[in-house]
C-alpha cells in the first residue's frame, strides 16, 4: 500500500488533484460571487419546468442541488444525459446545456436544435462550442475560468458545477440562500480539510482510515434525503479517481428489496463494504432505519462503515460529504498506487467513438 502522507503522495498525483480538493471552499465562493447577480430576460423566470443536459461531472451538481433544494424549488427539474431531447421541454422549460470543456458530444448536440424547442436557455462552461453557441445568440451564460482547480478534471469543479448553478437560480428567484449562508459554508470547508486532508496522519483521520479498510472492497454508498445528490458525486469519483467499484441506494427505498438480496453471491458479499452516511438531519424515521439496516447487513456478517455528518444545516452537510467523497476517492487512489487523474477507460471509449 502507498504511503498515504503528503511528502510521497506526489510522487503519484501527477496532475496535483490534491490542490482542486483542498480548495473546494474557494470554488464555492468564486462561483457564487460570479453568478449572484446574472442578469437573465424575464421570461426565464416565468417557466415552468428545469431540464438539464450534462454528461459526467457536468451532469452532478444540478443532482446535488435537485436532492439538497427538493423542498424549496417548486419547478420539477429533470437531468438529461444523451443526445435526445424530451417531449417534456417547451417553450416554457429552463434549458441548462452543461459541459465542463463546452465540447462534451451530447450536449453539443442538443444545443444545434434547443432553441425550436425553448428560448430560455443557459450556459455552463469553461469554453468550446458552448461558449461560441451562447455569444453567437446573445445567451445568458457562466463561462469560467477554473482557477481553483488545478488538476483541470471536470468531476473535480463540483464546487464551481454547484454554487454556479445556484447563483443562478438565486438570481431568478428559484432558491433564497444569503452571503452568510456561503460563507458559514466555506469556512466549514475550510475547518474540516485541517480533519481529514492530507496533512492529517492516518491514524487520527477517519477518511483515510475508510479509504484503507475499504481498498479490496466493493463500496456501498448508503444514505437518504438531501444527501443523494452528493452520495452520486462521491460515488462517481471513487469510480473515476480512486479507479474503484462503488454503487449507491437509498434510504428508505432500498429497505424493501436490497435487504433480501445479502445472501448471494457469497463471495461477491464477502468482499462488499456498506458505508452508511449519517446524519441527525434526516427525518427521525431514516435516523432509525440507517441504525437497523446497518445491523441487518452485519448480521449477513457484510462489513460495514460510516460517514456521519456533523454540520449544522443540510446546506453545510452536503458540501461536508462532497469533501469527505473528494478525499475518500483520492486516498483511494493512492492506497492502490495509481494516479487519480487518468481516465483510460474513458479515453479509450470516446476515441473508439470518434471512429464509428
Amino acid at each position: 500500500m502507498h504511503s498515504l502522507e503528503r511528502s510521497d503522495i506526489a510522487k503519484l498525483d501527477k496532475q496535483n488533484m490534491l490542490s482542486s480538493i483542498e480548495v473546494l471552499h474557494q470554488q464555492c465562493s468564486d462561483a457564487w460571487e460570479a453568478t449572484k447577480k446574472t442578469e437573465f430576460p424575464d421570461s426565464y423566470r416565468n417557466v415552468d419546468r428545469i431540464v438539464w443536459f450534462g454528461m459526467g461531472g457536468s451532469a452532478l451538481g444540478i443532482d446535488v442541488i435537485k436532492s439538497l433544494f427538493s423542498d424549496e424549488i417548486t419547478l420539477p427539474i429533470e437531468i438529461v444525459n444523451d443526445y435526445q431531447i424530451p417531449a417534456t421541454v417547451t417553450p416554457n422549460t429552463l434549458v441548462i446545456l452543461s459541459s465542463y470543456s463546452g465540447t462534451t458530444e451530447e450536449v453539443v448536440e442538443v444545443s444545434q436544435t434547443i432553441l425550436d424547442r425553448t428560448k430560455n436557455v443557459f450556459v455552463v462552461a469553461t469554453g468550446g462550442d458552448l461558449e461560441t453557441f451562447a455569444s453567437t445568440h446573445n445567451l445568458p451564460a457562466y463561462i469560467f475560468k477554473p482557477e481553483f482547480n488545478p488538476s483541470n478534471q471536470p468531476r473535480m469543479a463540483v464546487g464551481y458545477a454547484v454554487m454556479g448553478t445556484l447563483g443562478a437560480f438565486s438570481s431568478l428567484g428559484f432558491v433564497n440562500i444569503s452571503d452568510e449562508q456561503v460563507t458559514n459554508m466555506t469556512t466549514e470547508l475550510e475547518r474540516l480539510s485541517h480533519v481529514v486532508g492530507a496533512d492529517v496522519p492516518t491514524e487520527v483521520n477517519p477518511i483515510k482510515q475508510l479509504a484503507v479498510s475499504a481498498q479490496d472492497k466493493f463500496i456501498q454508498f448508503i444514505s437518504s434525503e438531501f444527501l443523494l445528490g452528493a452520495t452520486h458525486v462521491m460515488t462517481n469519483q471513487t469510480n473515476e479517481n480512486g479507479k474503484h467499484i462503488a454503487g449507491r441506494f437509498p434510504i428508505p427505498e432500498m429497505n424493501h428489496h436490497l435487504i433480501e438480496g445479502l445472501v448471494y453471491p457469497k463471495e461477491l458479499l464477502e468482499q462488499t463494504l456498506f458505508v452508511f452516511i449519517t446524519s441527525d438531519l434526516y427525518h427521525p424515521r431514516n435516523q432509525v432505519r440507517h441504525k437497523v439496516t446497518a445491523e441487518v447487513v452485519e448480521k449477513n456478517n457484510i462489513g460495514t462503515g460510516e460517514i456521519n455528518l456533523t454540520g449544522s444545516s443540510k446546506f453545510i452537510q452536503a458540501f461536508e460529504l462532497l469533501l469527505y467523497g473528494s478525499y475518500l476517492s483520492f486516498y483511494l487512489a493512492m492506497v492502490h498506487e495509481i494516479d487519480p487523474s487518468p481516465i483510460p477507460n474513458v479515453d479509450y471509449l470516446k476515441e473508439a467513438l470518434k471512429k464509428a
